[in-house]
C-alpha cells in the first residue's frame, strides 16, 4: 500500500477512451509508472503531457476500465470472462504493460481451469481472437492457446471434436501451429495448470526483470494443496 501511495499525487490526468470518448480520469504519477507508454505520452514535452489530456480512439472501454481497476487495486478482478482477459492480454501488449500482461495470463489460466462454458476450455470466438494476425497479440498468449488446443485434441472429451474440428479448420494458422507444437513435444500437458510440467512463469514476459516471476500457485495447486490439508488420512 506504501508503494501505491507514494505513486499518487493531487494532479490527474484524463484519459478519453473510445469513438465515444468515454473519460476516465487517473493519477498521473500513478499511470506513469505503470506502462512506458504512458509514462512517455504524459511527459510534459508533448501535448499529452501538456494538456494532462490523451485520447485512444481506438480502445474498448470495458478493457481500459478493467485495467485502472487493476492499476490501483494491483490486481485483476476474479469476476472477468476468459474473452475479457484476452483483451487485456492484447491491450497489455499494446501499451507495453508487462506486470499486466503477465498478471491477465495467470487469470487466463484459473478462469479456464475452474469455469468453462463451452465444449473446449477456449471457444471458437476467443481463438480467433487470439489469431487475429491485424492486431498485435502476445506470443505467450498465442503458445498457451496452442498448447491448450493440442492438450484437447489428446485428453479431451471424444464428444466435443467435432467443435475442435471446426475451430481448427476455420482459424486461420490454428492447425499448422497445433501440428507444429505436438510434433516438438512428446508430452501434451494441460498448460493451465502452473508449476506442473510448465513452470509457473511459462506464459510470462520477463524481459528485464532484476527479480524472480513472484506469480501465485495455479488454483489447481490451491485446491490440491488444501485437499491433502483437510484429509486425516494425508501424512
Amino acid at each position: 500500500m506504501a508503494h501505491l501511495t507514494s505513486d499518487l499525487s493531487d494532479e490527474l490526468v484524463q484519459i478519453l477512451v473510445s469513438p465515444r470518448l468515454k473519460e476516465y480520469s487517473v493519477h498521473k504519477n500513478l499511470i506513469r509508472s505503470i506502462c512506458p507508454f504512458f509514462d512517455n505520452g504524459f511527459d510534459g514535452r508533448f501535448r499529452a503531457g501538456m494538456e494532462n489530456k490523451m485520447f485512444l480512439p481506438e480502445d474498448d472501454p470495458d478493457t481500459f476500465g478493467i485495467f485502472v481497476n487493476w492499476m490501483y487495486a494491483r490486481h485483476l478482478r476474479h469476476d472477468l470472462r476468459p474473452m475479457q482477459i484476452i483483451n487485456v492480454c492484447i491491450f497489455a501488449q499494446k501499451y507495453q504493460c508487462q506486470k499486466l500482461k503477465n498478471d491477465a495470463m495467470d487469470a487466463l489460466q484459473d478462469a479456464l481451469f475452474v469455469h468453462i462454458d463451452f465444449p473446449v476450455p477456449l471457444n471458437y470466438e476467443e481463438v480467433a481472437r487470439i489469431f487475429d494476425d491485424t492486431i498485435d497479440i502476445p506470443n505467450s498468449l498465442q503458445y498457451f492457446a496452442v498448447a491448450l488446443l493440442a492438450w484437447e485434441i489428446s485428453h479431451g472429451d471424444p464428444s466435443n471434436m467435432k467443435y475442435l474440428e471446426r475451430i481448427l479448420r476455420e482459424v486461420d494458422d490454428s492447425l499448422m501451429s497445433v501440428l507444429k507444437y505436438s510434433r516438438d513435444n512428446e508430452i501434451v500437458s494441460d498448460p493451465r495448470i502452473r508449476g506442473d510440467e510448465f513452470p509457473i512463469c511459462a506464459f510470462h514476459d520477463h524481459t528485464g526483470d532484476s527479480q524472480s516471476c513472484a506469480s501465485a500457485p495455479t488454483v489447481y495447486e490451491t485446491y490440491s494443496s488444501s485437499s491433502s490439508t483437510s484429509d486425516p488420512s494425508s501424512p
